[in-house]
């Protein structure tokens, strides 16, 4: 269960359904959004047959799912709802994504039941998990489900409630397995696994000595504000005043991207610093066969917004 499949910053999703595949797992991919990325990952071609979007909001499918369960489950239904409603009512926006993520789950409980589908793995703590405990409900089918960093720090509603009620829950390290234990009373720690992301070398692109550029330095991620690379542009500018001739090559795109450029210029440091848009996982590999140095900045989530927030100013590669 994800929130959109495929989606190029998350490729570590599309790690885990391929090795699932090579180990003989029968997969099927829950998508709460349908694909709307500019750049698809060729290793996620051969998983779409095994995918499923959910229909519009006030599609037939959704509605005849719906009323399934109504009549089917009532008890299940009506018990979900108020509880998504006890729980967010303090939380209107919230309320309302829920609201809409609702019947989209129902969907999916209904496909599940079909296929005769046994377990249920969400990605990322929030609406995939919210989707899956849902599903769980209405169905009985068991789930385990994946904490990455926003999902878990940004806000907390539901979390105790889905992480009770998992099989099994991951985190990508041991800081966010301890901040889920303290965020959940009652949880043992032997329920929750550290399952570190990692990388997949064997895609082709390895550092090569003779290729490597002595002076780069390569960023990669959404431009968002959490990613922190205004912090790295003034950091080059930094290096460039003590004398250092490096120059920084960026990777990803998003709604920071002007407000970056603009830093640039700001700073003089057209030439030194070089936004590349978004690249494919292939080109990335490449990028980082020509560097010198790999550095991910990070903010604490809210630090541009002032909104209250317990993510650490941490990042994983």
């Amino acid at each position: 269960m994800v929130v959109m499949f495929p989606c190029y910053s998350e490729t570590f999703v599309l790690r885990e359904i391929r090795e699932l595949m090579r180990r003989g797992v029968e997969v099927t991919v829950l998508s709460l959004r349908n694909f709307s990325e500019r750049i698809m990952d060729e290793d996620a071609r051969p998983v779409l047959p095994r995918t499923l979007y959910s229909p519009y909001l006030f599609s037939l499918g959704l509605l005849r799912s719906n009323i399934y369960y109504m009549a089917k489950r009532p008890r299940a239904y009506a018990g979900i709802i108020a509880f998504l409603i006890t729980e967010l009512y303090q939380h209107p926006r919230e309320l309302l994504k829920n609201a809409a993520l609702f019947p989209k789950s129902v969907y999916f409980a209904r496909c599940c039941e079909e296929r005769k589908i046994q377990h249920i793995h969400a990605h990322f703590a929030n609406y995939p998990a919210t989707a899956a405990y849902i599903i769980s409900r209405l169905t009985g089918i068991p789930y385990t489900m994946t904490a990455h960093a926003h999902d878990i720090f940004q806000n907390q509603l539901l979390l105790p409630e889905k992480v009770s009620r998992a099989v099994r829950l991951f985190a990508i390290s041991e800081y966010n397995r301890r901040f889920i234990l303290s965020s959940c009373p009652g949880i043992t720690p032997e329920k929750i696994e550290v399952l570190r992301c990692g990388l997949d070398l064997s895609r082709g692109a390895r550092v090569r000595d003779e290729g490597m550029e002595p002076r780069m330095i390569l960023s990669v991620g959404r431009l968002v504000a959490i990613k922190g690379f205004d912090t790295l542009v003034k950091a080059m500018a930094i290096l460039r005043d003590k004398g250092y001739g490096v120059r920084c090559t960026i990777a990803g795109e998003g709604p920071e991207r002007r407000r970056i450029e603009r830093l640039v210029e700001r700073h003089n440091l057209r030439g030194a610093v070089e936004l590349v848009g978004e690249r494919t996982p292939q080109e990335v590999f490449e990028l980082m066969g020509r560097c010198m140095m790999f550095v991910l900045p990070s903010h604490p989530a809210g630090r541009k917004s002032g909104v209250q927030s317990r993510m650490p100013a941490s990042a994983i590669l």
